[in-house]
């Protein structure tokens, strides 16, 4: 008597057959979970970027509206309001009101461990000179920070070749640039933002 087929079992080929279509649909959805994390890994690192060059941004705005007035020290002699330093920058910033005097701010960018702080208030000829009344408002730009390196180019006295200096302290003119260098570590990637900005001259 005759062993029905389906008795006999599966052939080499069928097993063969099913054996490539499972590892073919195996494949398919380890590829599937394998593109899902390149996506979402590439949505975290474009957030970091975003985030350094957003605050990068908010600095360069700051930085660009300094007014560099000048100020008479205690013996009567001008300075410029404006102190810039290898970690940090002290000036004289425009506000909403317009450039008056009762349109200017106080304003100081700084490096506070790894967060970039920036301070504000109004402007007080006494405060500039380390008196009481210095900016009240303080805000974080970015935390995570890996460099922030500031450095000025300009005539550091009168008719002196402009050159690029770590510091600009008790000058009497604005540097006319302003480099900052500026890194942050996001998801193990270094992100770079550094910019240069423009800095107006003698606007008093």
């Amino acid at each position: 008597m005759k062993t029905p087929r389906r008795a006999r079992g599966f052939t080499l080929i069928e097993v063969l057959l099913s054996v490539a279509l499972m590892s073919l649909i195996v494949g398919t959805i380890a590829g599937g979970f394998r593109l899902g994390k390149r996506v979402w890994e590439t949505g975290r690192d474009y957030e970091g970027v975003q985030e350094v060059e957003e605050a990068a941004g908010a600095l360069e705005a700051i930085l660009s509206r300094a007014f560099p007035i000048l100020l008479n020290k205690r013996d009567g002699a001008p300075t410029v309001a404006f102190d810039g330093r290898p970690d940090r920058i002290r000036f004289v910033t425009t506000s909403d009101g317009g450039a008056d005097w009762g349109g200017l701010a106080l304003t100081e960018i700084s490096a506070s461990g790894d967060d970039i702080d920036v301070r504000s208030g109004v402007l007080r000829q006494e405060a500039w000179f380390g008196g009481a009344g210095g900016p009240t408002r303080a805000a974080t730009a970015l935390r995570g920070v890996a460099t922030f390196e500031l450095s000025y180019f300009g005539s550091p006295e009168p008719n002196a070749t402009p050159a690029w200096t770590k510091s600009w302290v008790e000058r009497i003119t604005a540097p006319k640039l302003v480099s900052v260098r500026l890194t942050a570590r996001r998801n193990g990637k270094l992100v770079d933002a550094s910019f240069v900005v423009r800095i107006r001259q003698n606007p008093l």
